[in-house]
């Protein structure tokens, strides 16, 4: 529970836990919505606001519903992350799976020259790879990163065409 001390016509200080001697408790009289998820709200401020009504202290929060095309642009984020962590992870290369850590791993197989190479793959690691291997590694990462970004694709179109704050909520479930 949270209680505020009232002085001077003014909340002088908001205390939780038990009540001391002096303090009101706070009324809460706002609650988040739960129709949908927390991310399709905004406040009007960032957050509760405690205001005196004679000898009570009230907390009240204005919350809204964004609009549509505003949470669109929180989902074309998400998969716009989930693209870049699926550019990241393993592809197989011949039976050999060949793990990407971060974004370095991909930039350094693309800048690869297709002739014979040394490559750290690990500390104190090195493999030899011919030009041709080269050129069907570079291959196989291209079409793992291409992959991901075609999952991209197919995500945004898929979110274009909802047009409700409910079809949102349920493509969310299924993502």
């Amino acid at each position: 529970m949270r209680h505020a001390l009232i002085k001077n016509g003014k909340i002088a200080e908001v205390v939780t836990g038990l009540q001391p001697a002096g303090f009101v408790e706070v009324q809460v009289l706002w609650s988040y919505p739960d129709t949908y998820p927390n991310e399709f709200y905004y406040g009007k401020t960032g957050h509760p606001v405690l205001s005196i009504v004679g000898d009570e202290v009230h907390e009240n929060w204005d919350i809204f519903l964004k609009p549509l095309a505003l949470v669109k642009d929180q989902v074309y984020a998400i998969q716009k992350n989930t693209r870049q962590k699926m550019q990241l992870g393993s592809f197989d290369l011949g039976g050999v799976q060949i793990t990407l850590k971060d974004r370095e791993d991909s930039l350094i197989i693309s800048s690869l020259p297709e002739l014979d190479t040394r490559y750290k793959v690990a500390q104190g690691v090195w493999i030899t790879l011919s030009g041709v291997e080269v050129a069907a590694l570079k291959e196989a990462h291209r079409q793992h990163v291409q992959a991901a970004y075609d999952w991209e694709e197919t995500e945004n179109t898929a979110l274009k065409a909802l047009d409700s704050h409910d079809q949102i909520r349920e493509y969310l479930l299924n993502i």
